[in-house]
């Protein structure tokens, strides 16, 4: 009786605890979640000290803040229910100290679930007050089973909700029960039933749709939808938009500062066959605007650009200060900018459209022409004129200074920022387009450890204050605070400050804060006078002619620096300050240093595969091998071209198998441009474990080196390959290729020629 009793007591405190324990982690705030963590599954209970393996069990409670660290996260469950009041963050190291997505990227993935098992990874009904940020989901699709519900990656219903920083890469919505079923729309997000979505510096790569909406699908309902600094890129659907669809006539959507490039890509079908995007954009919503963005490369093969529904007299709908340029459309019909589909007389278009203060440049198929036909250039502040890009076969959307679309915009109260959120305007007046201002033609230059022969004893003013920016605000103006400068030991004379850069670069320019002390005027320890020096192996020195005298500072918290120092563009890897001078104290002291160098340029651009999606362009027809194609039988070696789309980039993947004659594999694009002045070659790849042979580069058919890299490593490297000795002047062809071995592959991407040499690059 008594080890009966007993047996009881046990488990009745058993369950106590359980349920204790149950109710302690249902109650926490916030948790954890790192599947890299060695411990048992048992043990784990979303603390810090053991944190959560999957996300799915985080998301059990409301108003819960869920933080995880980076990692690959590939055994997340189909559709978990995100509840109201959840932030789920991402980009968190291993101690849940710092949360850096760039370092430590936490990826979603669901390419091992097998298709029809798909049902995508986050599900919103009905609640509100959630967000997700710093995650990348890809390959994440509604599957190919029965009655799958809309949105690759995100099904949204009712409610509302931010996502913030999220990369949706290879997303997909596909047809029910292959291709005899109902198309979803949505390649990542479909939202429908009144829900407010917002999204910001948001990345839509690669998604694509059977249905609506090869990025964004707006089903039914008054949504509310908010796109702001969000890139869309090599997005694709086939009954619908490419990149977004609203099929809600009561929405209300708002596209700011956002990117549309290369988008159009063809939908494919788990059984290989390809379908055409048919437009860009389709708007049904009552209003819709769209102000500063940046629509380059979109090819719309069989449809228009834009969609657009009657608004019925209710709403309206603004595309202003936009920059439409290298759009491709092909659909027989002049008014490919916009396709009306209430155009009858029954019920015919009210058009509420307003379009101003927008920028065409170089389109194939696409008239600016307004529903009636007529010309919208010339009226409304709307230009036909290059934009003059900073590199846009980069993907630099940056306005070069000269460019006409500088200050040539409205200004939009709801557009703040820019695509890199920086502050509109800048200058006199909005630019056109998604970028605000160009981009500097100097740089900063980081990580720079300064020293100095001697620091105020006993206090933390020491030489490394002048280049960590303290003290400087955004407008570069130094406040008075002595702890953000640096200031000298009392007896110094002549004290020197050493800069040493963490490589060699083209100096262009030296600017000096002064010692800015709220009663510098008193104690006159700003420098006066100082010679300057420079090296790039801190044994041989260069004295730099004409350095200025330093004026005093004004002991303001708006000092803004007076003092430049010309160095000219040479090659610098370390400074040397001497202050000869100071304005009568004891003491010397300067505020901040700034070294501006001038960036590496590229003389070409060969290669960075990303417009590869379509049909009619191929990645084997630019780089010939040994497969070939339709009329051309190919170069006879063993390799296989395609093209390969990446978490994060779009690249080439180059198959090749030497296992027979002639055992090498190669793959050649033809080069018309005059690259007479290429020192160097850089690229990008990536192997893969098992890989054998040697991977080479051949300039007009010679082989001019062999990669040093690891070609059996599966992460990005990048090759810089010596051209200073070849004549380039009738260059003409340039392969990548493998010898010996047998089989394997190679990715391949960022393919450029360079003024620099491969010293300089490696700095």
């Amino acid at each position: 009786m008594r080890l009966e009793q007993t047996s009881r007591k046990i488990l009745t405190v058993t369950i106590i605890i359980a349920i204790w324990m149950t109710s302690a982690v249902l109650s926490q705030t916030t948790v954890y979640v790192d599947g890299s963590v060695e411990i048992p599954d048992e043990d784990r209970d979303g603390t810090l000290a053991a944190p959560f393996k999957t996300i799915d069990e985080a998301l059990v409670s409301p108003d819960r803040t869920i933080l995880i660290a980076g990692g690959i996260y590939a055994d997340e469950p189909n559709a978990n229910s995100i509840l109201g009041g959840q932030k789920i963050i991402g980009g968190y190291d291993s101690s849940f100290t710092t949360c850096d997505p760039q370092a430590t990227p936490t990826i979603i993935d669901m390419g091992a679930v097998p298709l029809e098992d798909h049902g995508g990874v986050f599900i919103a009904n009905n609640v509100t007050g959630w967000s997700i940020e710093n995650l990348i989901i890809q390959n994440s699709s509604t599957g190919t089973g029965g009655d799958t519900n809309h949105g690759g990656a995100v099904y949204i219903l009712n409610g509302s909700g931010t996502f913030r920083n999220v990369t949706f890469f290879k997303c997909r919505a596909d047809y029910e029960d292959g291709e005899s079923g109902a198309a979803r729309g949505g390649g990542a997000v479909a939202i429908r039933n009144d829900a407010e979505v917002v999204f910001e510096d948001c990345v839509f790569n690669g998604c694509t749709a059977a249905g609506g909406g090869g990025a964004v699908f707006y089903h039914s309902g008054e949504n509310i939808g908010t796109f702001n600094r969000c890139l869309f890129l090599n997005c694709g659907s086939i009954t619908g938009a490419s990149a977004l669809h609203d099929g809600g006539a009561n929405s209300q959507i708002e596209i700011l500062s956002c990117v549309f490039a290369d988008n159009g890509v063809d939908f494919v079908t788990p059984d290989g066959d390809y379908y055409p995007s048919l437009r860009l954009l389709s708007i049904a919503s009552q209003q819709a605007l769209i102000y500063n963005c940046t629509f380059i490369g979109n090819t719309c093969p069989e449809g228009t650009l834009f969609d657009l529904r009657n608004s019925e007299g209710v709403g309206i709908k603004e595309i202003i200060n936009c920059i439409f340029a290298e759009t491709s459309i092909d659909n027989g019909s002049g008014s490919a900018l916009f396709h009306y589909a209430d155009t009858d007389d029954e019920n015919p278009y009210n058009d509420n459209t307003v379009f101003e203060n927008n920028l065409f440049f170089s389109n194939s198929g696409l008239e600016p022409l307004d529903p009636s036909g007529d010309d919208i250039l010339s009226v409304n502040d709307n230009i036909a004129a290059d934009p003059q890009f900073t590199d846009a076969a980069n993907g630099e959307y940056h306005l070069l200074a000269d460019s006409v679309a500088i200050d040539a915009g409205q200004t939009l109260l709801l557009v703040e920022d820019d695509f890199t959120d920086k502050a509109r305007p800048v200058g006199a007046a909005y630019d056109i387009g998604a970028y605000e201002g160009p981009l500097p033609s100097l740089y900063p230059v980081r990580n720079i450890l300064a020293q100095a022969s001697s620091s105020y004893v006993g206090k933390d003013w020491t030489a490394q204050r002048l280049v960590d920016d303290s003290g400087l605000n955004e407008f570069d103006q130094h406040d008075t605070a002595a702890y953000h400068m640096w200031i000298s030991d009392l007896g110094e004379t002549a004290p020197v400050l050493q800069f040493e850069f963490d490589g060699v670069h083209q100096l262009q320019e030296v600017k000096v804060w002064n010692s800015n002390n709220t009663h510098e005027e008193d104690l006159g320890w700003g420098v006066k006078t100082a010679t300057m020096e420079y090296s790039v192996d801190n044994v041989n020195w260069t004295t730099v002619a004409d350095v200025p005298e330093f004026s005093q500072a004004t002991s303001s918290d708006d000092y803004e620096s007076d003092i430049t120092v010309d160095f000219g563009g040479v090659d610098v890897k370390y400074v040397r300050i001497t202050c000869t001078s100071n304005w009568g104290g004891s003491r010397f002291s300067l505020s901040e240093v700034q070294f501006m160098y001038i960036p590496v340029l590229p003389l070409l651009l060969v290669d960075n595969f990303s417009r590869y999606g379509h049909a009619e362009d191929k990645i084997w027809y630019t780089w010939a091998d040994g497969y070939g194609y339709t009329g051309y039988s190919g170069n006879g070696t063993g390799s296989l071209v395609d093209w390969n789309v990446t978490w994060d980039r779009a690249c080439m993947q180059l198959d090749y198998d030497n296992t027979s004659s002639p055992r090498y594999s190669d793959v050649t694009k033809t080069i018309e441009a005059d690259v007479t002045g290429a020192k160097s070659l850089s690229l990008s790849f990536q192997g893969k474990a098992g890989n054998t042979g040697t991977f080479y580069v051949k300039i007009d058919g010679t082989r001019v080196e062999d990669c040093p890299g690891d070609i059996t490593l599966d992460q990005w490297q990048v090759w810089h390959v010596d051209l200073s000795s070849q004549d380039l002047s009738g260059l003409s062809t340039l392969s990548f290729g493998v010898t010996g071995g047998s089989t394997g592959q190679i990715l391949i991407d960022d393919v450029g020629l360079y003024i620099e040499t491969v010293q300089e690059l490696n700095q």
